[in-house]
């Protein structure tokens, strides 16, 4: 749903702010208050989830009168694919730190930056289309979504994702996906 929803954000000529859902360790009070304040930075109006995550945020963040609208991605398909043209110089990503140490903070990226990262990484790696990349790192971090998501499939490469929390709850399974597609990456 993230890398469907991330690619529609695109071909919409929208702004990506991919940010961190709630963690159970964390005070979700605290998580939306961060996760808000990115918003606002970033002009946010529309919020991609998944269902469940909707629920949980969507009466904080959106419902009515609500700051910002809450959408279930599942629910947001188009019957027909659009594509608006933009610059590769508009920016088409705001990374934000993890704020873990002070207010998260946001990079703004243009297309450009993003192709011109994807293109050095696969470069410097010999991505090709024969790469078959398995990952379980979070697609709000920049590695996971830059690294593992965007270089194969701008390459592409096969990209098996695994949801970081099915790899803490049993990291092996992350190895067995590797061995049975004989990821590469």
């Amino acid at each position: 749903d993230f890398a469907r929803a991330l690619f529609g954000v695109w071909a919409a000529g929208a702004v990506a702010v991919p940010l961190p859902p709630p963690v159970r360790f964390a005070s979700l009070d605290i998580h939306l208050r961060r996760i808000a304040l990115a918003m606002r930075q970033s002009q946010v109006r529309v919020v991609l989830s998944d269902a469940t995550l909707g629920r949980l945020i969507g009466p904080e963040l959106g419902g009515p009168g609500g700051e910002f609208e809450v959408l279930d991605v599942a629910r947001t398909a188009a019957a027909t694919a659009h594509h608006l043209e933009v610059s590769d110089q508009e920016p088409g990503l705001v990374q934000y730190t993890s704020g873990t140490s002070a207010h998260p903070k946001g990079v703004v990226l243009s297309h450009a930056n993003l192709l011109a990262n994807v293109t050095a990484i696969g470069k410097a790696l010999g991505v090709t289309e024969a790469e078959v990349s398995c990952s379980w790192l979070p697609l709000f971090h920049d590695m996971g979504l830059i690294g593992m998501l965007l270089t194969p499939a701008l390459h592409g490469a096969q990209t098996l994702l695994l949801p970081p929390e099915d790899f803490l709850r049993d990291p092996g399974r992350w190895l067995r996906l590797i061995n049975r597609h004989r990821a590469t990456a």
